[in-house]
């Protein structure tokens, strides 16, 4: 099983954190990849489903991990040949200041069936912003979407700056694989008080198309792993 998840939550010991991690992981025989920082936790794991469902209920007993939306997908430690855990300044580069623009000022949650009426109704001040990298929706993306052509992540602030003329008074509705760089790309676009409204959909193009496998995504979701890509 894989799993892929992300919280936003103020880590005081990232450092403890990691070691208890990187433990866990070994006596589980879990691999992938885990970047911790003060503001949170981003990973994919894969190994055996029981290792995976133990990892799971063990997070979510845990005081700062629970909630946690655990994406699945089918596959086997293979995904990943190794365990990475790394403590960063972000846990999603977005090469702004974690402590300046913060989850805080996050854009609001549409769940899929939300978003799923917002793009039905497709009224005039929508915009619909990538907020992927090019190769990323190059296989895969939602009808009428912006496309903004970066090559990382840490490109998107700038983006955003040379073209907020064209979000005065919209509803910006910006989307990801998962959902964890809307959490800050939302934000950063809040903080501007440009938008008349921003929103991001809650669990990324993933959820959605689990959702509406014939909706308004079209192609395939790109995944950071040896899949290299959901069919959808």
């Amino acid at each position: 099983m894989i799993l892929l998840f992300y919280k936003y939550v103020n880590i005081q010991n990232p450092e403890a954190i990691r070691k208890w991690q990187r433990a866990l992981c070994e006596k589980l025989k879990l691999t992938g990849r885990i970047i911790l920082a003060e503001e949170g936790i981003n990973a994919t794991l894969a190994g055996p489903d029981e290792s995976a469902h133990e990892y799971v209920e063990i997070m979510n007993n845990h005081e700062l991990f629970g909630d946690i939306d655990f994406k699945t997908a089918d596959g086997d430690a293979s995904a990943f040949p190794k365990l990475k855990i790394s403590v960063k300044e972000e846990i999603v580069r977005l090469g702004v200041d974690p402590k300046v623009v913060t989850v805080k000022d996050t854009g609001e949650y549409l769940t899929p069936e939300q978003t799923h009426k917002l793009l039905e109704e497709n009224p005039e001040d929508l915009i619909i912003l990538d907020t992927r990298n090019d190769y990323e929706w190059e296989i895969g993306k939602f009808t009428n979407a912006i496309l903004p052509p970066i090559k990382t992540f840490r490109e998107f602030p700038e983006y955003v700056d040379k073209n907020l003329e064209s979000y005065k008074d919209k509803q910006v509705l910006m989307y990801c694989t998962g959902g964890v760089r809307c959490e800050r790309a939302t934000a950063y676009l809040n903080v501007k008080n440009v938008a008349k409204k921003v929103y991001h959909i809650q669990g990324g193009i993933q959820r959605y198309i689990e959702k509406y496998p014939n909706g308004f995504f079209r192609g395939s979701n790109y995944v950071f792993d040896s899949r290299v890509n959901i069919i959808s």
